[in-house]
């Protein structure tokens, strides 16, 4: 295992997952594999609460989604899967911790569908909110 930490969080990828990093965030993906985990934070002056969440996810919620609670290391909040209009497979989380948001996606081909899922979920739970 590696860790890959950021100024407000950090996450532990199997020694064959790399990264790659910019001023949006981070993508995370194992070379071999068919997806990409892309994550990016924002930072708030105030604790973020469920109320917040449910605003960044309005598009999701207002076209009738159905999320699932989750919980992956420090952090919790919303998750949503879909097929998209592009041929992908699609997970996304609005997760938090204190004052701290993460946006995180999932992609890979439609035909790939939940091939990482395993893979994806253990990487999440070793989320850490530094």
């Amino acid at each position: 295992m590696k860790t890959f930490e950021s100024n407000t969080w950090s996450i532990n990828l199997p020694d064959d997952w790399d990264e790659e990093h910019d001023d949006e965030g981070v993508t995370l993906f194992n070379p071999h594999g068919s997806g990409a985990l892309e994550i990016s934070a924002v930072e708030r002056d105030e604790v973020v609460d469920d109320g917040f969440l449910e605003f960044m996810a309005a598009e999701h919620l207002e076209a009738g989604a159905e999320p699932s609670e989750v919980e992956f290391g420090d952090f919790e909040g919303l998750e949503f899967g879909y097929g998209g209009d592009d041929d992908n497979y699609w997970r996304e989380w609005y997760l938090r911790a204190d004052n701290l948001m993460l946006y995180i996606t999932y992609h890979c081909p439609l035909a790939d569908e939940g091939g990482e899922d395993d893979e994806v979920d253990a990487i999440l739970e070793t989320l850490t909110l530094l």
